[in-house]
Formats: C-alpha cells, sequence, structure tokens
C-alpha cells in the first residue's frame, strides 16, 4: 500500500542511534560511531525501492559508465582497471595524465534533499516513485540508546 499511495509510513521513520566507541579516549564524542537501527520492515522497503530504482537508472542509460559504485557487475576491480587503462593509454599517447580521488566518506550524511529530489526528478523519477521518496525523506526522526 505504501508504493500505490506514495507514501513512506510515518512508524517506520524512526532510528534508534547506539553510539559505537571506535578508540582512543572514550570521553571525546569524536570517538564513537552512531549506528543506525531502522525498523525491518523499513528496510525492506528500502530494498525494493532501491531495486526499482537502479534497474531504471540502468535501463535508462542515466548512470554515467565510469561510475563503479552501487551498481551490479561493476567492482572496485573494474574501477582500478579502468584507471590502468586510460593512463595506459594517456601514457602511450604522449598525452598528460591526470588522476583526482575523492575520500567522500560521510557524504550521504550531507545530501540535500531537494537536490536529490529534482536531479531525479530530471532523470525521469517522477509520479508515484517520487512522492513515495519524498514522503522517506520527509520528517525522520531518531532517538539514542
Amino acid at each position: 500500500m505504501s508504493f500505490t499511495q506514495g507514501i513512506f509510513p510515518s512508524t517506520l521513520k524512526i532510528a534508534k542511534v547506539t553510539p559505537i566507541f571506535k578508540k582512543d579516549d572514550p570521553c571525546l564524542a569524536s570517538n564513537y560511531r552512531p549506528i543506525s537501527i531502522l525498523p525491518v520492515f523499513s528496510k525492506i522497503f528500502e530494498k525494493i525501492f532501491y531495486e526499482n530504482l537502479a534497474s531504471f537508472l540502468e535501463n535508462n542509460n542515466i548512470l554515467n559508465p565510469e561510475q563503479f559504485g552501487f551498481r551490479k557487475n561493476r567492482s572496485t576491480i573494474d574501477a582500478v582497471n579502468n584507471l590502468l587503462d586510460n593512463v595506459v593509454d594517456g601514457l602511450e599517447g604522449r598525452e598528460h595524465v591526470l588522476s583526482i580521488f575523492l575520500d567522500l566518506s560521510k557524504a550521504f550524511d550531507c545530501v540535500h534533499h531537494e537536490t536529490l529530489l529534482l536531479q531525479l526528478d530530471k532523470c525521469g523519477v517522477r509520479g508515484l516513485s517520487h512522492l513515495w521518496l519524498t514522503s522517506y525523506l520527509k520528517d525522520r526522526d531518531q532517538c539514542v540508546e
């Protein structure tokens, strides 16, 4: 019923956050990693939505072929091989070769939801799927245990 109405149930939007100690001084909050425990049904809904979205993006060739993360049949080994092929091609062609490596750790925590929804709309994610994701992202809550 959630997908057919474009609404994510509010009772599934509550994450229980547990701080897990990493290392060093236990008095520093930065030495703890938050782990969010979500309701089982929330995870099931997320998985179904993810599979449908990934399939839509793949079938419509929306993702850049150079993107390897979070895609079926693509691995870090494929990414490294792609990089090496580009480096070798550049060197053999006596071209300059430049690589930039970014650490996007905690990037998901910084995603601006309105921008994400706008970009997905531009990619053709509309209707009930867009409504459902909008509902999923809004009014989320958490409690620390």
